[in-house]
């Protein structure tokens, strides 16, 4: 019967193995960057949904608006802990290519899934939104154009469109660059 391998063979054994280049420092940061830009993001993006529920709350504070509006501040909160309690960091520094491949690729995948949370958030968002404003046209009938129906109505509109639009084009970029790793991943493996 064989002994299995201490930590320092397995290293060592690794260190020794030929598995290429080791990637570009500059690209090693760049992903590092993008994996904490990522983190940043999902973070301003509750924040930026609940701030948007007070600022709602500020202009009709009715009680079912409060309640509507604390449920879906909640489940944005349980969201946000969901989402950052699946994150894991993974250093990317040192790693032969191989493996680095094989972290981009994760990251690739955990940008994807924030895509998702922020999809979420959106969905979140309208549930509370979107009764506000059907309760805002009765009140401001006729008065389309008025400040507080820009505001209230068409800068958020205008905000979360743009936000979805630019969620589809990240996602459809990341998926070619996943792709892309796919490719290079099948290339270093034997």
């Amino acid at each position: 019967m064989t002994q299995p391998e201490s930590d320092w063979e397995v290293w060592r054994s690794d260190w020794r193995a030929d598995t290429g280049p080791l990637p570009d420092a500059r690209t090693m940061e760049r992903e590092a960057r993008r994996v904490r830009h990522a983190a940043a993001a999902e973070v301003a993006l509750a924040l930026a949904a609940v701030g948007g529920l007070a600022a709602a709350l500020l202009h009709t504070p009715s009680r079912h608006d409060v309640v509507r509006a604390a449920a879906v501040a909640s489940l944005i909160a349980l969201a946000l802990a969901l989402r950052l309690l699946q994150r894991r960091s993974a250093p990317l520094a040192d790693q032969p290519t191989a493996p680095y491949v094989d972290l981009s690729l994760r990251a690739s995948a955990r940008q994807l899934r924030a895509i998702c949370f922020a999809w979420m958030v959106v969905a979140l968002e309208l549930v509370f939104l979107v009764p506000w404003w059907i309760d805002g046209f009765r009140a401001h009938r006729g008065a389309l154009t008025a400040p507080v129906v820009f505001a209230t109505w068409w800068l958020p509109v205008l905000l979360l469109g743009g936000f979805l639009a630019w969620t589809f084009r990240l996602r459809r970029r990341l998926r070619e660059e996943a792709a892309r790793l796919e490719e290079l991943r099948a290339e270093l493996r034997p």
